[in-house]
């Protein structure tokens, strides 16, 4: 909190002489801790929505964080227990008022609605981060050393956090949340294909999935040149003609090279002839067609989110502004998460993939990142690669609903020239990608062979029979 020091902040911010109060209720704190004195529905209550930071004035902080510990370590709350906890914490007498104070605010709760004056209370505390968000801003805008692009973003993503900081919610019966499970059960069943989410267009990975759902975080892991970014752009085309907007985060291609992929697998033109101008006589008329449905479907790209500040701020910006349903990010090793210290890349790549899982959940869109596989793929005698070989992994595979890994064995040469399908049939590898469901939280793994066309850079069907279709 930046209030001790406010006077000289105010000055270099250019906004002194305001008379600044900081948002507090004190007797809204002395109501909670009052009733948490008097009882243990109402101590419970107000552990359950309460943080110490709520509590604006020190010593109810203090008396508060007492009663907290002692509630976790299953201690009764009195006036004796909660300042022998004060004095083990290293309180005196003087921080936290003694018995004297205990004793008064035992007299303050006057029978009222608990859960809403801890509401006010957790409100006045938001409007206090709030303030000290604008204090960081104010001193970032006057400052000609900071990116004012970076500040702006860094100045969105401390709002949300000051909005999303804190989950609130009211506990839910077993018969609420069995009522939106039937309807969804029920609505899966009506629809025919038993598709849940956003298809994927593959028949068998539909199958697995049930559809990419809102609120997942879906992970496209390869080695380099297995076809990553065409996979996850082959997702957002088929998401696009299913009328779900899509946002692409491209910090590998620019715009232009993206649609540029895209264009040529809709057209079915050779992407290097469609690149170079060596086009067949009928190539043109088949771009021009095809660009035009491209330029109908509800895809946004953005190649100029870096940081992971920008990444989040412009994903919800396209949420509020095109109602994206999925948004795909090329790729996580070139993401900077604006930690003071890159040290550790581990540590690093899992505060990215935290942030895209908690953004996932809370805007209920489904997010896709492409993430680079280590070389330890190529030291195993298969080649085959596997969950643990995700590059640089940290948290990965921990926060990732799905991990979905993309296989080409004849980028290994002559003595991977075969793939063997599902039904055990071994064919030529040529052509042919195996993609691994290696990891699904809220189903089964599974793999699956699909066709990939290197001159339309693009991922197909594979008809195959299986004993299992």
């Amino acid at each position: 909190m930046f209030y001790p020091e406010r006077r000289g902040q105010e000055e270099r911010t250019g906004i002194a002489d305001i008379q600044f109060n900081p948002p507090s209720f004190n007797d809204g704190e002395l109501a909670i801790l009052g009733a948490m004195l008097n009882g243990e529905d109402q101590l419970a209550t107000a552990i359950g929505l309460l943080i110490d930071d709520d509590f604006y004035f020190p010593n109810n902080k203090k008396v508060y964080s007492a009663i907290r510990s002692l509630f976790e370590r299953g201690v009764g709350v009195g006036y004796i227990a909660i300042k022998a906890e004060c004095e083990r914490l290293g309180y005196n007498e003087t921080d936290y008022g003694g018995i004297a104070y205990l004793t008064m605010l035992s007299t303050c709760w006057g029978f009222e609605d608990i859960t809403n004056i801890c509401l006010l209370v957790i409100e006045k505390h938001m409007a206090r981060m709030s303030y000290d968000a604008g204090i960081k801003l104010s001193q970032k805008a006057f400052d000609p050393t900071e990116d004012i692009f970076e500040t702006i973003g860094a100045a969105q993503e401390e709002l949300l956090n000051v909005v999303g900081s804190r989950d609130i919610g009211s506990t839910k019966s077993a018969r609420t949340i069995v009522s939106a499970v039937m309807d969804n059960i029920e609505a899966a069943l009506e629809s025919g294909d038993h598709m849940t989410g956003i298809p994927t267009g593959f028949k068998r990975l539909d199958k697995i999935t049930t559809g990419w759902a809102g609120g997942d975080l879906i992970v496209v892991a390869g080695r380099t040149s297995m076809g990553k970014t065409a996979l996850a752009t082959k997702f957002a085309v088929v998401a696009a003609k299913a009328d779900n907007p899509v946002l692409m985060i491209c910090l590998e291609m620019t715009d232009e090279q993206m649609i540029q992929r895209i264009l040529s697998g809709e057209a079915r033109v050779s992407h290097q002839d469609a690149r170079t101008g060596w086009l067949q006589a009928d190539d043109m008329d088949k771009l021009e067609r095809a660009s035009k449905r491209i330029a109908e479907l509800p895809i946004y790209i953005n190649q100029s989110a870096g940081s992971l500040t920008q990444v989040l701020a412009k994903t919800r910006q396209a949420v509020q502004k095109h109602g994206i349903k999925m948004m795909i990010l090329d790729y996580l090793q070139l993401m900077d998460s604006n930690a003071k210290s890159t040290a550790d890349r581990a540590r690093e790549l899992g505060s990215i993939t935290r942030s895209l899982k908690r953004m996932a959940k809370d805007l209920g869109i489904v997010i896709i990142a492409i993430s680079q596989l280590s070389r330890v793929t190529e030291q195993r005698q298969t080649k085959r690669p596997e969950i643990s070989d995700l590059r640089e992994s940290g948290r990965i595979e921990e926060d990732a609903d799905t991990v979905t890994l993309v296989w080409r064995p004849e980028r290994y040469g002559k003595n991977f020239q075969t793939i063997k399908l599902p039904n055990d049939l071994v064919v030529s590898s040529k052509g042919l990608a195996e993609i691994i469901v290696g990891k699904q939280r809220n189903g089964p793994v599974g793999q699956f062979v699909a066709a990939f066309v290197d001159k339309y850079v693009t991922f197909e069907e594979y008809e195959y029979t299986t004993t299992t279709n």
